[in-house]
């Protein structure tokens, strides 16, 4: 239904990915530096914490953050004093028309109290790009060309701000009166 509504407003839709490890399954709606994920629950008995999240609202899940090296990334983060998980790899089964292909990828997921107003935060290295990146895939009818920004709440802004700077450095973040700013490049390495 999600993949649909999607491309109903416009969007091209890539094709079904499969999380091997997770149970769960995804659509991209794919862009030249970024892209949006359209995930749901395939295989309930295996798909655990992520499952549960997908089952409990629709809507924002988190945001994932690209890098070129997950180990150095998590390494970096941990120096800082953050508290990031062990780097993960993940392979996901891609359903293309001329058959299955497997892209991989290296993920550093990070502790919510390290990310207030960002929901799960997770640093990808796409190990495989060229698996996902296809020219016809980056072209939409409705025009859109990225992801301009995200937004959230939180209820402390000076203390939201202090940690983003931990995580994306002090040359990231603009404090303003009622808002902070980030601002990211969407394929460096976190450090």
């Amino acid at each position: 239904a999600g993949r649909a509504a999607y491309e109903r407003i416009g969007f091209t839709v890539t094709p079904r990915g499969h999380h091997l490890e997770w149970g769960t399954g995804n659509w991209c709606i794919m862009f030249e530096r970024d892209y949006l994920e359209l995930r749901g629950v395939i295989d309930p008995a295996i798909a655990h914490n992520v499952g549960h999240a997908l089952g409990d609202h629709e809507g924002l899940m988190g945001i994932a953050f690209g890098t070129d090296d997950a180990e150095a990334s998590c390494d970096a983060l941990l120096r800082r004093g953050l508290h990031p998980r062990p780097v993960r790899r993940l392979t996901r089964d891609f359903e293309l028309p001329e058959g299955t292909v497997q892209p991989k990828f290296s993920l550093c997921f990070l502790d919510t109290a390290d990310t207030p107003g960002l929901m799960s935060v997770v640093l990808c290295q796409h190990l495989t790009p060229e698996l996902l990146r296809r020219p016809a895939w980056l072209r939409h009818a409705n025009g859109a060309r990225a992801v301009r920004s995200v937004r959230s709440v939180v209820p402390d802004l000076a203390a939201a701000a202090d940690r983003h700077v931990k995580l994306f450095g002090p040359q990231a973040i603009v404090r303003q009166k009622d808002r902070i700013e980030i601002r990211v490049n969407t394929r460096q390495t976190i450090y």
